[in-house]
């Protein structure tokens, strides 16, 4: 086991989960989606030997979606049972089609929070980069504040490339505690989605586990005294689950063919530009043959030839700039005369300096 605080009682995982006042207003989380990581194919293969899989290794990963719009993050993932409460949420995450003798890809340089894997390992163990294991959001190496509790030892199974499955009366829970900063563990991106876990396997993965959400202030600070939201008995497959979060505002661009096309939008804010038949999206010309910075289709509208009254043609910048033809009208009244020359004689022998 790696990094794992143990054993500890239930009455601690209870103080862990902060179940405390849990707010009845309209629920900011809409479910669970999963999507698969592709795995380059000499990697594939060298996972498949180490954990014995039978059929072609594959890896999965877990998000919740909540509202990104929020001020909240997912604080914990739990599984327990409370008789008193009449409550049954096992954790499960399980793959039932498996048939060989391991069912996840464990590496040996891994670890059960994958926050704290060193990624430097992954340039010299490159499969490491597809070991099993959770975490909540994707906090930076090594973690900020993501623990572990059980009290069954349910990870020392799934560590060995089992199941994780806990039904007991204890439970278990992967939390975070925080440390005094803005919390970064568990927060949304702006799709919605907070990472959960990455499971390798060559079959289905499939399960159930329950969240706590955790409303943060304008800051990112837990909000005192806690205030948090419960979902129970969330199941999930690798075979059904959606892959995006929906069912969240997301203001942005919505048309995929507008240069600031928002796939996360679902709320179109008018924002949308496009590129032109003489500029694409970055401001530069579609076509300049002879790269004189003036694109082909306006060749015959800019150049010395266009420039109009009072304006020259400056070849160093492409354009037109704007040229006095008569230097010696110092007041600007379309005349030179004596009013002119007082003015230059007020100012004749002064410094320029």
């Amino acid at each position: 086991m790696n990094y794992l605080l143990r054993p500890l009682a239930s009455a601690v995982l209870a103080l862990a989960l902060m179940v405390s006042s849990a707010l009845n207003a309209q629920s900011i989380f809409s479910g669970l989606s999963m999507e698969e990581v592709p795995i380059p194919e000499d990697i594939r293969l060298v996972i498949e030997q180490e954990a014995g899989f039978e059929g072609t290794a594959r890896c999965w990963r877990l998000y919740a979606c909540v509202d990104p719009n929020a001020n909240a993050s997912v604080n914990s993932i739990f599984g327990f049972e409370d008789t008193v409460q009449g409550i049954v949420a096992p954790w499960i995450v399980d793959c039932p089609d498996c048939t060989g003798p391991n069912k996840f890809y464990q590496s040996p340089v891994g670890g059960f929070i994958g926050p704290l894997i060193n990624p430097v390992i992954f340039q010299v163990i490159p499969q490491a980069a597809y070991d099993s294991w959770f975490t909540l959001g994707e906090p930076p190496y090594p973690g900020n504040g993501v623990f572990y509790v059980e009290n069954t030892n349910p990870d020392d199974v799934f560590e060995a490339g089992g199941a994780y499955i806990d039904d007991s009366e204890g439970g278990s829970a992967v939390f975070h505690i925080p440390d005094g900063n803005p919390v970064l563990a568990g927060l949304p991106g702006p799709d919605g989605r907070v990472l959960l876990g990455q499971f390798t396997t060559d079959g289905t993965v499939e399960g159930n586990l329950s969240i706590q959400l955790r409303f943060l202030d304008e800051f990112g600070f837990p909000i005192s005294p806690p205030v948090t939201q419960d979902e129970y008995n969330l199941t999930f497959s690798s075979e059904t689950s959606p892959v995006n979060c929906e069912g969240f505002d997301n203001a942005g661009c919505t048309d995929p063919n507008a240069c600031n096309f928002d796939p996360n939008a679902n709320i179109n804010d008018n924002s949308c530009f496009y590129a032109t038949a003489i500029y694409d999206c970055n401001g530069n010309c579609q076509s300049d043959v002879d790269g004189n910075g003036i694109c082909d289709q306006l060749e015959d509208l800019i150049g010395p030839a266009n420039c109009g009254p009072g304006t020259i043609w400056d070849a160093t910048i492409n354009q037109c700039i704007g040229f006095d033809d008569c230097p010696s009208d110092f007041n600007n009244d379309g005349i030179v005369d004596a009013g002119d020359l007082l003015t230059f004689l007020s100012a004749f022998g002064e410094s320029c300096e």
